[in-house]
Order: structure tokens, then C-alpha cells, then sequence
């Protein structure tokens, strides 16, 4: 029992990477390899997909290699634009320091060839040590746009049930706390909402930088809460106008003729607010909704 969780990864990382040598990403290869993506999921709290990225970064950063899309697509037998398709997977685990990413001196400049990922030492070290998913994500940034990013991409994890609604309001508290740097981070908390709130906004605010001035409520609310009837009661609570965002003059429920659903946009309020914090939209009235 002394050994179980270093042989169990181990042995998973090993069985996954001999199996998808030449595998070509076939859907078969995936089932065989189903119970292996089981255990490191398990371990590592993320999706199949994420777990499986994570077991080649580490065979072969053990072969003394970093890791870009085409040595995998070689490793695979298959075409790197194949891998494209895993970009998401690639930009989480890189958000949240499972893995380290230095740019490589290809010559060619398209997004993502010159990507290199290294597992993170910490992780390493805890399996061979054989302890827990250590504590790998760092909470201080020196970037406005890629902390906002992290906040909202830690609630894909929450939708796909890798963390709960507690540990995602946890993970945010840490986040805003250690980010108090930026004018942004320091109006909200001085606005003194609850960190549903808070998060619920911050997540307003990346849909808006990535070019969506309106959302989906309901996509929003999957991110964040696991229990439908807490999802449900927020809805109302927007709905009715009892919501503080809503009190705050900071969001607003609009109409559009795409969706019979309650959509959301943030308020010019808030458009103000974030331009007096050195955050300017290039977004209009006209930009696309999500």
C-alpha cells in the first residue's frame, strides 16, 4: 500500500504512452486506454483529454525532450493539425502549471508551432514521492488579461466536474486577494459583493474581452454552481432585479432576436469602470453575443 499511488501513475503514464505509438488518434485507441485515463483523472482533476496530455508530456520529458505539436503528431503517426484540436486541453494545463511552456526558434510564426511544454517539477517530485496532487497554481500574475482568463477557465473545470462550486469560490478568493495590484481587482473587491458575485462579473468581463457583449446566463451559471436549484435561484435573483450586480448598475438583461433565453451584457457602467482601469474593449454594439 505504500506504493499505490506512485505505481498506479506510473504504471498508467507507461501503459498510455507504449499504447499510443503509432495510435493515430483513433477513437479505439481512447477505449483501450479508458481505465489508464480513469486513474490519472482521478489524480490529476482533470478531463480524459487533459490526463492523456499530461502522460506524454511526462514519458517524454523523461526522454529528455520538450514537447511541441509535432513531435506528438510524429510520436501518433497523424497530422499536427490533429493535435490543434487539443489547444484548449494545452492552454488549460498550462493556465494552471501543470505544465511550463517556453517558445521554441522555429522559424515559421502560427499559433501554437512554437509551443514547448515541460511537466511541472512539483508534480514530479509528488509522484515518485509518492503523495498527493500537490498545490501547483499560482495566484499572482503581473498580467491583468491572463488573470482574468485563469479565473474564468478554472470554471470549465467546475462544469466538467473536476471541482466543486466551494473550491471554485476558494480558488477565486485566492486569486483576487493575491491580485490586488491591478485597479481592476481593487474596485471590485472595494465594491464589497459576495465572491458569487464576484466571480459571476469577472466572468462577464473575460466573455466581454473575447469579444462577446452578450451571454447566455445559463451558460454562465454551469460554470460555477453544481446544484441546479442554486443555479435556478441566481437566474431569479438577476431576473427580478434582487441581484447585487444588477443593484450595482454593473449588468443588464437585454433582448436579441438570436435567443428566447435571458441574455446578459455588462452595463456602460461597468464599460466605464474598466476603461478607468487601463481596459479598453474594442467592442461596440454590433460585436458578437455567446
Amino acid at each position: 500500500m505504500e506504493h499505490t499511488i506512485k505505481t498506479k501513475i506510473l504504471n498508467s503514464i507507461e501503459r498510455i504512452y507504449e499504447e499510443s505509438k503509432g495510435c493515430k488518434l483513433d477513437e479505439s485507441f481512447f477505449t483501450e486506454i479508458d481505465t489508464e485515463l480513469y486513474v490519472l483523472s482521478k489524480y490529476f482533476r482533470t478531463t480524459k483529454s487533459q490526463s492523456f496530455l499530461i502522460a506524454m508530456v511526462y514519458a517524454l520529458n523523461y526522454k529528455d525532450e520538450t514537447v511541441d505539436f509535432n513531435n506528438l503528431a510524429e510520436h501518433f503517426d497523424s497530422y499536427p493539425i490533429k493535435i490543434l484540436e487539443y489547444s484548449d486541453d494545452f492552454k488549460y494545463l498550462h493556465l494552471s502549471n501543470i505544465f511550463r511552456m517556453q517558445k521554441s526558434q522555429h522559424r515559421v510564426k502560427v499559433a501554437g508551432a512554437n509551443d514547448q511544454y515541460v511537466i511541472n517539477e512539483k508534480i514530479t517530485k509528488a509522484i515518485l514521492e509518492n503523495e498527493s496532487m500537490p498545490k501547483i497554481l499560482e495566484t499572482k500574475t503581473t498580467d491583468i488579461y491572463e488573470l482574468l482568463e485563469k479565473i474564468y477557465i478554472i470554471g470549465a473545470q467546475r462544469d466538467v466536474e473536476k471541482i466543486t462550486t466551494s473550491e471554485l469560490f476558494n480558488l477565486s478568493k485566492e486569486l483576487i486577494s493575491n491580485n490586488l495590484h491591478f485597479s481592476l481587482i481593487k474596485e471590485i473587491v472595494q465594491l464589497k459583493i459576495p465572491i458569487e458575485d464576484s466571480y459571476f462579473f469577472l466572468c462577464l468581463i473575460w466573455k466581454a474581452i473575447s469579444f462577446c457583449k452578450s451571454t447566455e446566463i445559463s451558460w454562465v451559471l454551469e460554470n460555477i454552481y453544481d446544484i441546479e436549484a442554486k443555479r435556478d435561484n441566481y437566474k431569479a435573483k438577476i431576473i427580478s432585479g434582487e441581484n447585487i450586480l444588477v443593484e450595482k448598475d454593473l449588468i443588464e438583461i437585454i433582448k436579441v432576436q438570436w435567443s428566447n433565453g435571458t441574455i446578459l451584457s455588462l452595463t456602460d457602467n461597468s464599460y466605464n469602470l474598466l476603461k478607468e482601469c487601463g481596459i479598453n474593449l474594442l467592442l461596440d454594439k454590433n460585436k458578437k453575443s455567446a
